[in-house]
């Protein structure tokens, strides 16, 4: 299983011609979709083989969703984010770690700012991204603003 995104190098040690089944005529290929993969392999004599085949699965990446709730009033520190990975695909087990220490899908207790998370899974593959709380105007802000008007 390979990262999507990632790559992978098929490689033959042989003196002899190596065609693969892309059209490639290298000894290396460089894999960048799922797929079977085989070289026939022709010898000084004109005789073909063929190597093994090679099964090469990308594993999909989920669909991280962020949904943040932003603090109640300026200056508090009641902000959530809330992560929803992509039930649809094969998720494997999988952790999220926050820039905050904290870790798992739903994180609370925060001020205005910016998160980052960290996924990663079994496959070891790994994301990362950021989420930001925002916090409304204070009051005495708009107060201010009301009186130059």
């Amino acid at each position: 299983m390979v990262c999507e995104n990632d790559t992978i190098l098929l490689s033959i040690n042989t003196s002899d011609s190596v065609i693969w089944n892309t059209g490639e005529v290298n000894d290396t290929i460089t894999v960048t979709n799922s797929g079977f993969y085989f070289a026939e392999l022709i010898n000084s004599f004109g005789v073909s083989y063929f190597s093994d085949t090679i099964d090469v699965e990308f594993y999909e990446m989920p669909n991280i969703t962020s949904s943040p709730i932003d603090i109640s009033c300026y200056g508090a520190d009641d902000g959530m984010v809330n992560l929803t990975v992509d039930g649809s695909l094969d998720t494997s087990e999988y952790q999220i770690t926050w820039s905050t220490s904290q870790s798992g899908s739903t994180i609370g207790g925060l001020p205005q700012g910016t998160y980052q998370y960290y996924y990663s899974d079994d496959y070891g593959c790994a994301d990362t991204s950021t989420v930001a709380i925002e916090e409304p105007v204070s009051y005495t802000h708009l107060r201010a603003h009301e009186t130059e008007a």
